[in-house]
């Protein structure tokens, strides 16, 4: 299994998600130098929308490349999603 999961994240490009991640740490850096600034917040909402938004994409796209019936996953809701990637010790949570 463990290999099976090396090989899938090998064959998935993360970089995406690892540069929108970036980019919220780097609102949030500007944000608490000036909590007031009400343009950065707003920036920093849509940054947090996008980064979620992809994150949710990256962890379908892994489950899917992992499953043996991919269209499957494409039908699954976001708790079952959520559920299915704990079960396969992809969220970090216990």
């Amino acid at each position: 299994m463990r290999r099976a999961c090396l090989q899938i994240f090998s064959a998935l490009d993360f970089t995406p998600l690892a540069n929108a991640v970036t980019g919220l740490r780097e609102g949030l850096v500007r944000f608490a130098t000036d909590e007031s600034d009400t343009q950065i917040r707003d920036g920093l909402i849509q940054r947090f929308e996008f980064t979620y938004d992809l994150s949710h994409k990256m962890l379908r796209r892994v489950i899917e490349a992992g499953a043996a019936n991919p269209e499957e996953v494409g039908r699954m809701t976001f708790p079952t999603l959520i559920r299915t990637a704990a079960e396969q010790g992809l969220t970090g949570a216990d």
